[in-house]
């Protein structure tokens, strides 16, 4: 049972409990928000989502720490949790209510799975891009 105010995350097979949370992205992105480079390794070809979870930091290491993300050193700070799966489903559990979280600006309730379908759309891209 999901300790009160707990989030969890179901990744293929295996369960990742957070206490608490005060960020978490999904991507396949290695940019965004004006030049954040959340997930410096991620490609968009490579069929995978990139989970990084930002946890069991205070305030202050927060605002420390925070400029290391318009580097992509964030990923070596001991409260960044990065992982890579085709699949994801998201659990946020308070008492029993109805949880939402935001999908590219979008409310969405939890629970939540998203799946990649790796190359499912074809591009046309310059030979030089």
């Amino acid at each position: 049972m999901p300790k009160k105010y707990g989030e969890s995350w179901s990744h293929i097979f295996k369960n990742i409990e957070f206490p608490i949370l005060p960020s978490a992205t999904l991507t396949q992105s290695t940019h965004f928000g004006g030049g954040m480079r959340i997930s410096p390794n991620s490609r968009f070809d490579d069929g995978l989502w990139d989970l990084i979870v930002v946890h069991k930091i205070s305030k202050s290491a927060f605002l420390r720490t925070f400029p290391r993300v318009f580097t992509g050193s964030h990923l070596t700070h001991p409260a960044v949790f990065h992982r890579q799966g085709q699949s994801f489903t998201f659990t946020i559990t308070h008492q029993d209510q109805t949880v939402f979280a935001q999908q590219d600006g979008d409310l969405i309730a939890l629970p939540h799975s998203v799946d990649i379908l790796p190359r499912a759309l074809p591009f046309l891209l310059p030979r030089t891009f």
